[in-house]
């Protein structure tokens, strides 16, 4: 798609159609060379390795983008912009009627990509089947950056629930962050459960019947460990609840933002 419409803005800026509107096209001339520059960074024959060996700055530099197929988001948007400033020049060098058709072929091109693109997924990638946790292996952390200080990275594994002495996990279901499972303790005192989440602070794990919350610590690899209570029966629910201040910050961030547009638009209509 974004050759295609690389080739329709060079063809209209070549033919002298691109003359109109000087700060649109001027955006959009911009936008074809950035997003031309973006589109050939992401080619596996652009010279990587080299720029990356010059010196010590490009070497982090270049580790930092990691997969150079990136920049194809930034092409994306870069020529999706010059697909519309195409669509609006059109309409003013041939009539609306063109520029109906030229917002239709852009409509068009992009359910076609969609459509190879989703084509290529189910003919190329290979079934995968996983038969329990362990099967998953190890998942992929990148940086790692927000992993618990002390936490063996590789040591971490898809795994389910784990049981302490006299613990029971009767049922048991993990959707991303959250999880609710029913327990039992058999075993004639406090025991304890643990869930493959990071204790991060935040965390609950509350009684769906009582509305108690569970206390809560470090378990293996940093994993939230339950206490659960002697002779304790019932449904508990794990998940993350943000602190105040981050919704104090939003609520910041909403108000900065309403007062910056009534300015625009107060010192517009002055």
């Amino acid at each position: 798609m974004q050759d295609m419409e690389a080739l329709g803005i060079g063809l209209m800026w070549f033919f002298g159609y691109m003359r109109k509107r000087t700060g649109l096209v001027l955006g959009a001339k911009l936008a074809l060379l950035f997003g031309g520059g973006a589109m050939l960074m992401s080619l596996s024959s652009f010279p990587w390795t080299r720029i990356q060996f010059l010196n010590g700055v490009t070497e982090k530099l270049v580790s930092s983008i990691q997969y150079p197929n990136r920049f194809f988001m930034i092409a994306t948007l870069l020529l999706s912009f010059e697909a519309g400033s195409c669509v609006v020049v059109l309409g003013e060098c041939f009539g609306k009627k063109a520029m109906a058709g030229g917002g239709a072929a852009f409509v068009a091109l992009a359910l076609i990509t969609a459509f190879f693109y989703q084509s290529s997924i189910v003919r190329d990638e290979d079934t995968l089947y996983l038969y329990d946790e362990k099967g998953m292996g190890t998942g992929y952390l990148s940086g790692a950056e927000y992993l618990r200080y002390g936490i063996g990275q590789f040591d971490l594994s898809f795994h389910g629930p784990v049981e302490g002495q006299g613990v029971q996990v009767l049922d048991y279901e993990k959707d991303g962050l959250n999880v609710r499972m029913s327990i039992r303790n058999e075993s004639g005192g406090e025991s304890y459960v643990e869930v493959p989440l990071q204790h991060y602070k935040g965390y609950t794990a509350v009684v769906s019947a009582t509305g108690e919350r569970l206390e809560l610590e470090d378990g293996s690899h940093f994993d939230i460990r339950i206490r659960v209570p002697k002779g304790f029966e019932g449904e508990v629910s794990v998940g993350f609840v943000s602190p105040w201040y981050w919704h104090l910050g939003n609520g910041i961030s909403m108000l900065t933002l309403a007062a910056v547009s009534v300015g625009i638009f107060t010192k517009r209509d002055l």
